[in-house]
């Protein structure tokens, strides 16, 4: 594919997680911290369950939670079977297909940028095809991430 249809493609998933209502939230564990699975495992359990505690009432305000997930990572899968289940009575774990549900495709999205978001924190320079594909680490920011933070998980 060119260039300009990646850009299109990108920018229409990305438009669509901007409107459609989503809300998300990332949690990122860095390996050179927590050296070995157990560590990054108990540090993303932590995580996702401060998370969950911080926001119980909005979730058990529905009448199932329902989470996606694709089976990609066997430590995300046990730990999403784990800390879900032990917050929420009823909550329903499915694996899915990416090529089937769009949002999977979106998260797949978010995580792209929040990992950018991260590099440009942490003043990590950018790749040369993500240079390329975002024309500048500014347009990155003003366009990209900027707007991504509206879209994150704030509700209580």
């Amino acid at each position: 594919m060119s260039l300009e249809l990646r850009r299109k493609i990108f920018f229409k998933m990305f438009s669509f997680v901007r409107l459609c209502g989503v809300r998300h939230k990332s949690f990122c564990v860095s390996k050179k911290e927590h050296p070995g699975q157990f560590a990054i495992k108990g540090k993303l359990a932590n995580e996702l369950g401060a998370f969950l505690r911080d926001n119980l009432e909005f979730f058990q305000s529905f009448s199932k939670v329902i989470v996606y997930y694709d089976n990609g990572q066997t430590i995300v899968t046990d730990l999403i079977n784990t800390v879900f289940s032990a917050y929420l009575s009823r909550v329903d774990v499915r694996k899915i297909s990416h090529a089937d549900y769009r949002l999977c495709q979106a998260a797949d999205l978010i995580c792209t940028l929040e990992l950018l978001r991260l590099k440009e924190e942490r003043s990590i320079a950018m790749s040369r095809s993500e240079e390329i594909f975002f024309e500048s680490r500014r347009r990155l920011n003003k366009v990209f991430l900027k707007t991504l933070r509206k879209t994150s998980f704030n509700c209580c």
